[in-house]
């Protein structure tokens, strides 16, 4: 019979954290209506050590207008992704903890026409892609929190040719347990 270790995960290192925050620079497709939204995101995590950890992230974006009830048809997107981070921390000062986060996932895009009956699509995509991205972990009284910028579908963006300053980025604020 042949045995193997088995890998002992510490329960104490994992961790769910939920950001909410706006994207800037939304424009996945030309006709849409409006460039900001909002973004709310799930992550997942494993703290492997002090410098390394491994976070699953599932997103939600909207944009503006999403939300909004026009009388006219309009142009709106969505997006949601589905990515493993790989975040790389800084040394620690008390308990802020800046990072670098580089992934890869799954993302996907979709337009819409809003009425104000509801909403019909007009187009999806579906990629896989990488991002880059950075923030910090801090704690505020008994609280952990994070900030963080991301800049999704990175790979996506620069075979389009965006220039740097028009990449879709994202800016969220959120609360994180470790269990």
């Amino acid at each position: 019979m042949l045995s193997l270790p088995a890998l002992a995960l510490d329960p104490s290192k994992w961790g769910v954290g939920v950001n909410y925050g706006i994207v800037n620079h939304f424009k996945y497709w030309n006709c849409a209506s409006t460039e900001s939204g909002s973004v709310l995101q799930v992550q997942y995590s494993y703290d492997f050590n002090d410098f390394y950890t491994a976070a699953l992230d599932l997103a939600f974006i909207a944009d503006s207008n999403t939300f909004n009830n026009p009388s006219i048809g309009t142009y709106t997107q969505t997006s949601v992704y589905l990515v493993i981070n790989h975040l790389f921390y800084f040394q620690k000062r008390g308990t802020f903890a800046p990072y670098l986060k580089f992934g890869t996932g799954i993302y996907a895009a979709n337009l819409w026409i809003k009425q104000s009956a509801g909403f019909s699509s007009r187009g999806n995509d579906v990629m896989a892609d990488l991002n880059a991205g950075c923030g910090a972990d801090f704690n505020f009284g008994k609280s952990a929190l994070n900030i963080d910028f991301n800049i999704p579908g990175l790979g996506h963006e620069m075979f389009a040719g965006q220039a740097l300053k028009n990449y879709t980025n994202l800016l969220t604020f959120g609360y994180k347990y470790h269990f």
